[in-house]
């Protein structure tokens, strides 16, 4: 089944990569379907880029390899702060 990219429009997706490049090729994708992204190299960056914004998340896409620990300890600690039910891609 393939799902329409409008569907995403609205929604707030947090990106976490220690790549820029990665960072900025995730935007311009989500962005193009009408997503708002923020963007962070780490988790302090990512808790900082979410308060600044003062907005709810819709999402997460977080890379495993991060400089400072790893994607899924940084899911869970923004669970933990965001709610639980935050939807999560680890990539």
């Amino acid at each position: 089944m393939r799902t329409d990219p409008a569907q995403l429009a609205g929604m707030t997706v947090l990106c976490i990569d220690n790549d820029p490049q990665i960072l900025d090729g995730m935007e311009a994708l989500l962005g193009g379907w009408g997503c708002r992204v923020l963007k962070a190299a780490d988790f302090n960056a990512a808790i900082a880029a979410v308060e600044s914004s003062k907005t709810i998340l819709s999402g997460l896409l977080v890379d495993y390899h991060l400089d400072e620990g790893n994607g899924i300890d940084a899911i869970v600690q923004l669970r933990a702060r965001f709610g639980a039910e935050l939807s999560a891609i680890l990539i």
